[in-house]
């Protein structure tokens, strides 16, 4: 082998290694055992997270890391407000998430109506 195939290999498999680092990193927040709402909301609301799913432009598991994450800020407990209005949105946004994954037809409207973030963070967000 040439010095150039040798290269090129080489190249090729640290890419690889890369590849693979970033994606296990990328849903190793799904499983964090210190994650916070305040995580959640920056990867799955003030990233692009929603906004793919909701648009229907998500891959299966981009659907799956975000329903990880609602689902995981779904047994949290409120940083304000009541946990009965908490249990509802949450539910709500779990339940529009999951049918996003199952490929409902109505997902879209339901993400939509749930992840509306003004109502959520007039009750439930802390100053």
């Amino acid at each position: 082998m040439t010095h150039q195939v040798k290269f090129f290999i080489a190249l090729a498999v640290l890419f690889s290694m890369l590849t693979v680092q970033l994606t296990v990193t990328g849903s190793a927040l799904a499983a964090d055992d210190d994650l916070t709402i305040k995580k959640i909301m920056k990867v799955a609301f003030k990233g692009d997270l929603v906004r793919k799913v909701g648009t229907n432009k998500a891959t299966a598991q981009e659907k799956q890391e975000l329903l990880k994450l609602v689902k995981a800020m779904q047994g949290m407990k409120p940083p304000k407000g009541d946990s009965e209005s908490w249990t509802e949105k949450t539910k709500a946004l779990v339940d529009a998430v999951q049918a996003s994954v199952d490929g409902k037809e109505d997902a879209a409207m339901l993400l939509k109506k749930s992840t509306n973030c003004a109502a959520c963070h007039k009750s439930h967000k802390p100053e």
